[in-house]
């Protein structure tokens, strides 16, 4: 990392209306850091170019930040390598994060940048997203959930309705080509309150979250 990259991160996530610290730009690249290092020996993402990964990693990660006002517990479904769930715990160190993903390795790179970077409010599962109610019922329901890239949103909304508290959001973060996005999902459980429109300021890449509430309760 450079005081020019963390310059350039800075001024895109302004452009967003995100302010950031010092100490949480120098994180955010120190997280892609290791990336880098341990992708060459893991495969953990497909993005090579710094650049990109700035973008597609941090600063995505980090549009949904407006909608998480006043949520205590979130539950990042399908998180990858740790993403956005690993950039929105440094932004947000009062929130309590359940990171899960179906893979190994890529929850075990998890637990290590938990571990550096002292996110001890991440807690990164490695779990089907089925399995949860069974495997740690102790940590749901939850305040809300994100999900990016994971599949339709009849998927998540079926996958994910269940870990949400009533009155609980899911953020599905989506292409701008996805208008995947139905009025109701999970048999009427959850309703869709808005579509959110954004573009990321390097790339202009267009993106869309739904925003849906749980309007049932637990299954």
């Amino acid at each position: 990392m450079t005081p020019s990259e963390e310059n350039t991160l800075n001024e895109q996530l302004g452009q967003l209306g995100i302010a950031a610290r010092p100490e949480q730009l120098h994180a955010c690249l120190a997280l892609l850091d290791h990336l880098e290092h341990w992708t060459s020996a893991f495969n953990l993402t497909a993005i090579h170019d710094r650049r990109e990964a700035v973008e597609k990693h941090i600063v995505d990660s980090l549009t949904v930040l407006p909608w998480l006002d006043g949520v205590q517990s979130l539950l990042d479904a399908g998180s990858g390598a740790g993403f956005p769930a690993l950039p929105l715990a440094i932004f947000r160190p009062g929130l309590r994060i359940l990171s899960v993903d179906a893979s190994q390795r890529k929850v075990y790179f998890q637990k290590e940048m938990r571990r550096t970077l002292g996110l001890k409010h991440v807690e990164p599962i490695a779990a089907r997203l089925e399995d949860l109610n069974v495997r740690h019922p102790e940590l749901l329901p939850v305040d809300a959930v994100v999900a990016r890239a994971l599949g339709s949103t009849a998927m998540v909304a079926g996958a994910t309705a269940r870990l949400l508290r009533t009155g609980g959001r899911l953020l599905i973060m989506k292409s701008a080509q996805d208008n995947d996005t139905p009025p109701q999902a999970a048999n009427g459980a959850l309703a869709l309150e808005t579509v959110a429109h954004i573009s990321l300021p390097f790339s202009h890449i267009e993106r869309r979250i739904a925003i849906y509430k749980n309007v049932k309760g637990n299954a």
